[in-house]
């Protein structure tokens, strides 16, 4: 690594100071630097420390040893919900009874797994919300122009497809927290498809004798 600032607030690197208990913070500056196991080796440099006076003691090297076997980093280390594998969620559910065979990092060990349920929930379920909305719009082609109330008729389909993906997405939020959320969620599209494709199909009959 070439030109290296690390600004240390917590205290971590206050030893390199002469006066280590009256640091407040420490700024390390290098010209260039590598890791080597647990440590960071940095050359040409200074180190910048400020003692609770507000006076600046400025150290000068060729090369100093940063011992890194402490800290730990800010960064994510485990993958989200949304990251993780379909296959490795349903396996978390499968597993609820025996967390022993469980090795899911972010499969939560005790209590409802509702984050994990809602997001499978909105993978699975959410795209049988999408041929319900695609059948009441196939609506709009079998409308004859000439009738009355047709431009009522479009406004109606758009309400209703409009209000069955907000209640799908409002839902998919409940299904975590019971058993009845989670089924309601999938019982609703699965049951009211066949209930709309039989109207339509009655519709488009009705159509072609007119």
């Amino acid at each position: 690594m070439e030109n290296i600032f690390i600004r240390d607030e917590s205290g971590t690197f206050n030893s390199l100071s002469s006066n280590s208990e009256s640091s407040s913070n420490t700024t390390i500056i290098a010209r260039t630097g590598i890791f080597k196991g647990k440590k960071l080796i940095l050359n040409n440099g200074i180190i910048q420390s400020q003692n609770d006076k507000d006076k600046i003691e400025v150290i000068n090297f060729k090369k100093t040893e940063l011992s890194i076997e402490n800290m730990s980093p800010r960064t994510i280390v485990e993958p989200k919900l949304q990251e993780t594998k379909t296959s490795l969620l349903l396996q978390c559910i499968v597993n609820i009874q025996d967390y022993s065979n469980t090795k899911i990092d972010n499969c939560p060990k005790k209590g409802m797994k509702k984050d994990v349920v809602s997001t499978l929930s909105r993978r699975i379920g959410m795209p049988l919300y999408i041929p319900l909305v695609s059948l009441l719009c196939s609506f709009l082609l079998i409308s004859s122009r000439k009738k009355s109330f047709n431009f009522i008729k479009r406004y109606i389909y758009f309400l209703l497809s409009f209000a069955i993906l907000v209640l799908a997405e409002i839902s998919v939020r409940f299904t975590g927290f019971s058993d009845y959320h989670t089924l309601y969620y999938f019982l609703f599209p699965t049951l009211l498809m066949p209930i709309v494709y039989l109207i339509l199909f009655r519709a488009i009959k009705t159509e072609k004798k007119i």
